[in-house]
């Protein structure tokens, strides 16, 4: 076998090139969640997200409207956060009932927050939310997410199957 100088030194760069390939690596995608949000027939609202990686977090009151946004993805994380509000028939305006924001890494963990109170999530993943009256109060329980999927019908019959979640809002217990 007869090799030139050129090219050994050919074969030289591509190995080099190879190497210097081989030792980076692409961040993975920051993952992003399946949302939903919707009422039961008892008008019990909710708002699920999931992710590919298990996490799973489902907030429940009795508002009227919500909204999801913020979706953005930086990168490095995925920021979500929303409000809920409710109709007050006594004054005919709309009233504010909460804000929360989470933001997820990978995820599977994540930081939650509902009026600027974090809350950790290995206590639990639902949340019901009592956001009619003078203050905001949030029962954080440990509910199992593992098997409700990201729709109406899914997420319409855990809340439903679960009497601490589909109680009025004067029904919420504080404690």
């Amino acid at each position: 076998m007869n090799t030139t100088p050129i090219g050994l030194l050919l074969v030289l760069l591509v190995c080099a090139a190879i190497a210097a390939g081989c030792g980076t690596t692409l961040a993975p995608p920051t993952p992003t969640p399946q949302t939903i949000s919707g009422m039961t027939r008892d008008r019990t609202s909710y708002t699920f997200l999931k992710w590919n990686g298990g996490l799973a977090i489902m907030l429940v009151d009795q508002c009227d409207v919500h909204s999801l946004s913020g979706s953005g993805v930086d990168g490095e994380s995925d920021r979500r956060n929303g409000d809920a509000q409710w109709w007050d028939q006594d004054t005919n305006e709309w009233q504010d009932g909460y804000e929360w924001e989470l933001e997820t890494p990978d995820g599977r963990t994540a930081q939650l927050s509902i009026n600027n109170v974090q809350y950790d999530l290995e206590q639990g993943r639902v949340f019901r939310i009592d956001a009619k009256g003078d203050q905001v109060t949030v029962q954080q329980l440990d509910r199992d997410l593992a098997n409700v999927q990201p729709n109406r019908t899914s997420c319409n019959n855990f809340v439903t199957a679960d009497p601490e979640l589909t109680k009025t809002t004067e029904g919420v217990d504080t404690e």
